[in-house]
């Protein structure tokens, strides 16, 4: 495998180089506000100019170059299925708990409100507020998030 080494001033001026560098995500703004494209479009054809870019500007391999893209949306698609993940845990916490029902036959959520032992939501959240996390006057009156917890 043949080792290539980045030239960060391609066309000899910083301000150029920087110019056509910044290319893909001046056009991704272009795309998403005046063109109107819906985000995976938009996304899509950045990219594609992108790879434009680093081959023809760059010079870069096109091995590389595709295992760049390759390697830049399992990147980003990690983040995505992790909150996905995460989403599914509480939802299945939440049937088992019984805060919300799930109707095999009709596919909805139906929200089984408060638990029994909080039938007042408000008293529920003062005292989730009184274990942290809530806000707290400051020196010179500002209202901050607090940044510790009560035992």
């Amino acid at each position: 495998m043949n080792l290539w080494q980045q030239n960060y001033d391609p066309a000899g001026n910083i301000w150029l180089s920087s110019l056509i560098a910044s290319l893909p995500i001046l056009f991704f703004f272009f795309a998403l506000i005046k063109l109107k494209l819906k985000g995976y479009i938009a996304a899509t054809w950045t990219v594609a100019i992108a790879l434009v870019v680093a081959l023809l500007f760059y010079k870069m391999p096109v091995d590389r170059a595709l295992a760049s893209v390759v390697y830049g949306f399992f990147y980003g698609l990690w983040p995505i299925a992790w909150i996905i993940i995460a989403a599914v845990f509480v939802y299945k916490i939440s049937v088992k708990t019984g805060t919300v029902r799930h109707h095999p036959l009709i596919d909805s959520v139906d929200y089984a409100g408060p638990a029994p032992a909080d039938a007042d939501r408000r008293l529920l959240v003062r005292r989730l507020s009184r274990r942290g996390g809530g806000f707290r006057r400051t020196g010179r009156d500002y209202r901050r998030a607090a940044g510790w917890s009560r035992v």
